[in-house]
């Protein structure tokens, strides 16, 4: 089940944006750049100021009363190098380890797009990591094409992303 996160929520938010960050990048990355993104963008204070803008909404997945997973969808937004308009931006999508591979990516997607085509609102879009062949291979499953590339900066490290984008209605 998909619920909006509430404020009483934002601590278990944090608690799980910092595991699932943590968990799918520590392999390629050292730890000096995880603990300076972690510190400056996933703690309690950066996160309850991007649920608190007007322009996020967060959601939990939950499983048998547990806590799967969650996304951040942003409003208003687009990527560095594109121009988009009417999108949604499918800005954090986090599944924990031991939910993958039982369709909760699929139902946030599902999700997402239903709170757009309510909204009219004409694609999905979203950022990943050109390493992380698994989530491009699910995104590009999901109907996504690569737009775009656009830079990141974990830590001091400098990496580069596609920018994914899903059109809702034929083009």
């Amino acid at each position: 089940m998909i619920k909006k996160v509430t404020a009483d929520e934002i601590p278990l938010l944090v608690e799980i944006s910092q595991s699932t960050f943590y968990h799918t990048y520590q392999a390629f990355n050292t730890e000096q750049d995880m603990q300076l993104y972690l510190n400056k963008h996933m703690n309690e204070a950066a996160i309850r100021n991007e649920w608190n803008s007007p322009n996020n909404e967060f959601y939990f997945a939950w499983l048998n009363e547990n806590l799967a997973g969650y996304c951040k969808l942003s409003y208003h937004t687009q990527p560095d190098s594109l121009h988009f308009s009417n999108g949604l931006e499918i800005a954090r999508l986090y599944v924990n380890e031991p939910f993958k591979k039982l369709g909760i990516g699929k139902q946030f997607i599902a999700f997402a797009k239903n709170l757009a085509q309510q909204q009219n609102l004409e694609q999905l879009w979203l950022i990943a990591w050109q390493q992380n062949k698994s989530a491009i291979t699910f995104y590009q499953k999901m109907g996504f094409e690569i737009v775009g590339e656009q830079q990141f900066i974990l830590g001091n490290d400098v990496q580069n992303d596609w920018v994914l984008r899903k059109w809702l209605n034929a083009k």
